[in-house]
This record gives structure tokens, sequence and C-alpha cells, in this order.
């Protein structure tokens, strides 16, 4: 599949090469013809002048209206002769045929089930790059418009962690907190997000939190919770780098002995109780090296 891919870009590639010096080609042409016309000693001269490799601008014949180069003015009559000559035609079959072969593959991979959508196999590598990139450029033009506010306090931040540990925890985990074992066989993998507040700014983690992420598990929370309580969890976030496993697990044990939240209308939610991590698991670790991360 992937030497399908790379085949027809490749010919597309070379078709539109192709046909960029064809255009070149004919481009000179006609400016010969036309200084042949307006000059013809001149014409013969500057051939003569390009055959021994002094070519150029400073050589082409001026023509009788004002002393301007022939290629002034030559772009209407360029089109004029490619149109009479159906180079146009060319050009555009050189492109139309392989956006045509493009689409009939595309329907093929869409249609036929070619593409695997099983989560338990990655996308590929220029698949997993656009959607990741494309998320990161859509939050960061979406946060633009969103006003945080000034100062986070500490009741804001014990609010947060506990609907961190309600809503998030299972998926993001936490200091010296391991993900829930279902967390891992989710494509892409949820994150950690225990620096997110280094790579995402107030506003981002709000537009991140509030609207959730397309085409991964991240819901968007503004849909069942005010937006006072994703503020909170912004400002959890925001504090998470700086705590210590041992500060988080005193924060985790104080909020867990306040009654749970209830989730909007669907009522009270359990709280969520990962496993902590085992002396001989590295907290840094990734579920497999092929798994592409979730923004």
């Amino acid at each position: 599949m992937r030497f399908l891919l790379r085949s027809l870009l490749s010919m597309r590639l070379l078709l539109g090469a192709a046909a960029t010096i064809a255009g070149l080609r004919a481009w000179r042409r006609l400016s010969r013809r036309r200084a042949t016309q307006a000059h013809p000693a001149a014409a013969v001269a500057a051939d003569r002048a390009e055959s021994r490799g002094h070519a150029g601008p400073a050589n082409w014949p001026s023509t009788t209206d004002g002393g301007r180069p022939p290629s002034a003015g030559l772009v209407l009559r360029l089109l004029r002769w490619l149109m009479a000559r159906k180079v146009l035609l060319g050009v555009a079959t050189g492109i139309g045929v392989p956006g045509a072969v493009g689409l009939v593959v595309g329907a093929w991979i869409i249609y036929g089930g070619i593409y695997d959508t099983a989560a338990s196999y990655p996308h590929f590598r220029l698949v997993a790059w656009g959607a990741h990139t494309t998320m990161i450029h859509s939050v960061r033009r979406r946060s633009q418009d969103v006003e945080a506010p000034g100062q986070f306090t500490q009741d804001q931040v014990l609010s947060g962690a506990k609907e961190y540990e309600e809503h998030c925890i299972a998926c993001h985990g936490g200091a010296a907190v391991a993900r829930a074992p279902w967390a891992s066989a989710m494509l892409p993998s949820p994150p950690f997000v225990i620096d997110a507040a280094r790579h995402w700014s107030r506003q981002d983690l709000y537009i991140i939190v509030q609207q959730g992420v397309k085409m991964s598990a991240m819901p968007a929370w503004g849909e069942i919770l005010p937006q006072q309580q994703i503020w909170d969890i912004v400002a959890f976030l925001e504090a998470m780098p700086d705590l210590s496993p041992a500060d988080y697990a005193k924060m985790r044990a104080q909020v867990r002995a306040q009654p749970t939240t209830p989730l909007g209308a669907s009522g009270p939610t359990a709280s969520l109780s990962p496993q902590p991590l085992q002396d001989t698991e590295p907290f840094s670790r990734t579920v497999a090296s092929d798994r592409e991360a979730a923004p």
C-alpha cells in the first residue's frame, strides 16, 4: 500500500516537472520567434552568443516600442500561442490524469476497506503527523479568543484535582500514578499530562479540555461540566508540574475523602483508582514504541 502511494506521488511530480519544462521551452521558442521577426540580424547574433555560453537577458534584442526586451508584455501573446498549439490541454492532461488516478485509488481505499481502522494497528507516520500537527494549530488558533483568569487560587487547584481524580486520571495518570490498564489499548494512546502546562498556554489547555479532540478518546468536557469546573481543571494542570509524587499523594488523599461531584444529569460517578507504579516500572514509560501519543 505504501509503495502504491509513493509511486502515485512520484508520477505526479514527474508529470508536473515535464509540464513545467514544456512550458519553459515553449516560452523560449516564442521569444526567439518574436525577436527574429523584429530584428533578424540581432537574433542571429544572440544565437551565436548563446552558443558561446553568454546567453541572457542582456543579449536579447530590443524592440522598437521603448527599447523594452521582447519578454515585456509577452504573457498575453504566450497564452494565445499556447491555446493555439493546445499546449494548455496537454498541461491540463498532465495534471488531471494523476488527479483522476488519485481519486480512483482514494475511492478504492475508502470503499474497498483497504485502510485498516483497527485500534490494534498504529496509523501511518504521515497520517499520525498530519492529525497531530493539525490539532496543535487548531487549538492555538481557537484559544486566541479565550479570556483566561488572572490568577488561580489554591481552592481552584484543589477543586481541579478533584475533577481530575474523578474524570481524567484513568487515561492520563499522575505523578507516580499509572494510567488504567485499558488506556494502553487506545489509539492514539492518551498522553501523560504532568508537564502539559509547559507546552500549552492556559487558554490552550482550556480549549482542549472544554472542546475535546476529534479522532481520539478525549471528550468535550464542556458539554457536561460548567465553565468554572473546566478552569479548575486547568488550574490543577498548571500546578501539576511542581507537585512531587509525595505532594500529589497527599492531595489525592485529601480530594478523595470528599463526596463525589455529580456529573451533569447522569448522576454521581464512581471515583477511579488507578494503581501506583511499581518500583521496577519507570514513570516515563510508553505503551509501545510504535504507538503514537495523542495530543
